[in-house]
């Protein structure tokens, strides 16, 4: 269910959800809870919707991924975040718990596609048949017990890309058991946060930035980095 509480930015051609660890973004196939639809019947109950009302989801976080989910409210806005997505004029900042010491920062720029099936990732030095670049500039800000907080900012949007890109250099994001992560305390919440978004209003292209705290579960609790 959608509360007040998880909206950060509302306007006539946008809403930005704070989305929870272990909500869909999205309906799938086995009719999961997913903040879309929620997001729908919220904005139905306040009173009559516009007529050029449509809900468009023009990025997605994975269903573990906590923080700023974009929703665009009318088609126009749909189009044009579409466009600034696929031409990388979004900046997104991400937090990621992971295990063990990655170092200071840099840039992990490999190949990236997808398994058989569909569910998980696979990373490469070398580029093989139907793979995709995946980039990623990131810089570490804390590490305490074996596991570091680092800021991640992707500049592809590839499936599962940071959890991959992580894993593959040996430091996967906390809980993250598909990805090899050994630190395990709930596997509903993962090690990672949409923490920031920073793009052109699509009605006139004036900058906009949102940004939403963490979760305040106990993966998150101690780790003293200034929002």
């Amino acid at each position: 269910m959608i509360e007040v509480s998880m909206i950060a930015h509302e306007d006539t051609w946008l809403v930005v959800l704070n989305k929870p660890s272990g909500l869909n973004t999205e309906p799938d196939v086995a009719g999961n809870p997913n903040a879309m639809d929620m997001l729908q019947a919220f904005l139905q109950e306040r009173g009559p919707l516009p007529s050029n009302f449509k809900l468009g989801l023009p990025h997605r976080l994975d269903r573990l991924t906590s923080g700023v989910q974009l929703f665009t409210t009318r088609q126009q806005a749909l189009a044009q975040m579409g466009k600034q997505f696929e031409n990388r004029e979004v900046d997104k900042t991400y937090w990621a718990l992971v295990e063990g010491d990655p170092g200071e920062g840099g840039i992990l720029a490999q190949w990236h596609h997808r398994m058989e099936g569909g569910y998980q990732a696979v990373i490469t030095h070398k580029k093989v048949p139907g793979a995709k670049e995946a980039i990623l500039r990131w810089k570490r800000l804390q590490t305490k017990n074996g596991l570091s907080l680092c800021e991640v900012h992707p500049q592809t949007g590839r499936f599962h890309q940071i959890r991959a890109q992580f894993a593959a250099a040996g430091h996967p994001v906390v809980n993250d058991t598909r990805y090899g992560a050994t630190s395990v305390s709930d596997e509903t919440i993962l090690g990672l946060h949409a923490l920031q978004l920073d793009f052109k209003h699509p009605k006139d292209g004036m900058p906009l930035s949102v940004r939403v705290p963490v979760p305040g579960n106990a993966l998150w609790t101690g780790w003293e980095v200034t929002m």
